[in-house]
């Protein structure tokens, strides 16, 4: 799949481009998956970092809201993505790929739950990301618990398909080695993920920044 996470200071024409580019790419066998991003520059007033992230938790109680800040500059943010958790050992982490819209009535909620977890599209893409992690912690875990079939995941606004992963680690595997290992995952960049993150540096021409950099925090 190809697709954009942010809106577009560039016109939509030269998007178009990039996107049906990327998209031959994958037909021609170059790439299973790359995610490009495109960024949009607005003018805003005096903004409050601790009231926009009470809005935040407040509309996404399900999520990982988040808020980092260095310098003059500041990221805000909301995730129902987690990375890695590392616990005594145990690690926990998912693949969160795959995704339709809510709605208010329970009966067309669970329809459109039912169409998400039988599209053959959504299912392929959703197995490209956990056959991508699967492959990385292979080599550092023992004990992988990876189930066959998804759950669903429902957030607010939209659903998608989870599928947790677990596993113990092997010594001296730590939290900044998994890191090093699963970012940047398909999510943000593709795969083959070399392959993809090559095709988005050669084909982007922005820097990412903090945007899609791990986040997080690490204990005693």
């Amino acid at each position: 799949s190809s697709g954009h996470a942010l809106s577009s200071n560039e016109d939509g024409f030269s998007w178009k481009q990039k996107v049906e580019a990327a998209v031959q790419k994958i037909r021609d066998g170059h790439l299973k998956k790359v995610v490009l991003a495109r960024t949009h520059t607005l003018p805003t007033t005096q903004i409050c970092a601790a009231n926009l992230l009470e809005s935040l938790l407040q509309m996404n109680d399900d999520t990982f809201v988040y808020g980092y800040k260095r310098g003059n500059e500041l990221l805000i943010g909301a995730s129902p993505e987690r990375l890695v958790r590392l616990d005594s050992g145990t690690l926990t982490t998912q693949a969160l790929a795959g995704t339709t819209r809510r709605s208010q009535d329970s009966t067309e909620d669970a329809a459109l739950a039912e169409q998400l977890i039988s599209s053959e599209k959504e299912r392929k893409e959703h197995s490209i990301v956990v056959e991508q992690i699967q492959k990385v912690l292979s080599t550092c875990c023992e004990h992988l618990k990876v189930p066959k079939e998804p759950v669903i995941r429902r957030l607010k606004q939209v659903q998608h398909l989870d599928t947790p992963i677990s596993g113990r680690v092997l010594a001296p595997v730590g939290i900044l080695d998994l890191v090093k290992e699963l970012h940047p995952t398909p999510a943000v960049a593709g795969v083959p993920q070399i392959d993809a993150v090559n095709y988005i540096r050669a084909h982007e021409n922005q820097d990412r920044g903090w945007y899609a950099a791990p986040l997080g925090w690490v204990d005693s």
